[in-house]
């Protein structure tokens, strides 16, 4: 994310876009992305769940 007046924030995580303050309703904000990739939501979901599933299948397991 190349944002030069700094509005905006990524998550590199979630990969979500957020900005880091209060947005005037009728200006046009503009930033440069260099590169994305197209994700479903079914597939956004999908991939939570399994998370979940990896966290619940390893309850009860000690790591020493």
């Amino acid at each position: 994310l190349i944002d030069t007046n700094q509005h905006f924030i990524i998550n590199r995580q979630t990969g979500y876009i957020a900005a880091k303050q209060p947005l005037n309703p009728a200006t046009t904000y503009e930033f440069d992305v260099e590169a994305f990739t197209v994700a479903h939501r079914n597939d956004i979901l999908s991939d939570g769940n399994e998370n979940d599933d990896y966290k619940h299948s390893n309850r009860g397991n000690n790591i020493n």
